[in-house]
């Protein structure tokens, strides 16, 4: 099937469909499904073809294929956000399809893959940020974690370090999502900066639990040395 089309239509896309569930690898589907929650439907399409696919859409006429319906299945998601993060070179333009996105998340999976693959972020912090502390606000779980992802996957500098610790810390969820989101961002910051994300550490008002799971995150990490692991070991309430 060419993918590199000049226009998109219903008929189009279900062709798509029809080759993704020829392609289906059925014990990969039972595998994920034991680690994504909820009862979306899964194809069973590994992310590396899923990636070929978005790449071979992006182009072509990209803009059409987004807009199309059709959220039945995880892989749909998956296929929208690469193409969205490929193609999309005006953060304006961004920032609505981004908008637009969050409703159709409903798993972790989605969530990570739609935030890494936003690379135009990267280029745009400045402008994006703002969303990212609207979404830190919302009272959808998954906007949240998205928020939280986007800043590890975009915003891991020094310029940005203290800010995104101090907004990670604000956040009050029950979520499971959410709070695995808030101790990896703090045990990523501890592997790229770990003077100041310990100083951080020291003073830090996170729940015993992702204060916890962010130790235990970094101490399992290959970046952080063995010195450091042990210090971390020290720490936990």
């Amino acid at each position: 099937m060419d993918l590199k089309k000049t226009e998109w239509l219903n008929t189009d896309y279900h062709h798509l469909i029809e080759l993704l569930k020829s392609e289906a690898d059925e014990k990969y589907r039972d595998f994920q499904k034991g680690l994504i929650p909820g009862d979306e439907k899964m194809i069973g399409i590994r992310m590396p073809r899923l990636r070929q696919l978005g790449k071979e859409i992006s182009k072509g006429n990209w803009k059409a294929f987004i807009s199309l319906g059709g959220a039945d299945y995880i892989e749909e998601k998956m296929l929208k956000a690469i193409v969205a993060g490929l193609s999309i070179t005006d953060i304006r333009e961004f920032i609505t399809t981004a908008e637009d996105f969050i409703p159709l998340i409903g798993n972790w999976a989605v969530c990570d893959a739609f935030c890494s693959g936003a690379k135009i972020v990267r280029k745009h912090q400045e402008e994006f940020w703002p969303v990212i502390e609207k979404w830190l606000r919302s009272d959808n779980p998954w906007a949240v974690r998205a928020g939280i992802v986007m800043i590890i996957s975009h915003y891991m500098t020094e310029d940005y370090l203290i800010i995104a610790l101090n907004l990670c810390e604000r956040i009050q969820s029950d979520n499971y999502y959410v709070r695995m989101a808030q101790a990896w961002l703090v045990s990523e910051a501890y592997a790229r900066f770990p003077v100041k994300t310990h100083d951080y550490l020291t003073r830090s008002l996170l729940d015993d639990w992702t204060f916890n799971k962010a130790l235990q995150k970094a101490r399992e990490s290959f970046r952080v040395s063995d010195e450091r692991k042990y210090i971390l070991l020290g720490m936990k309430r």
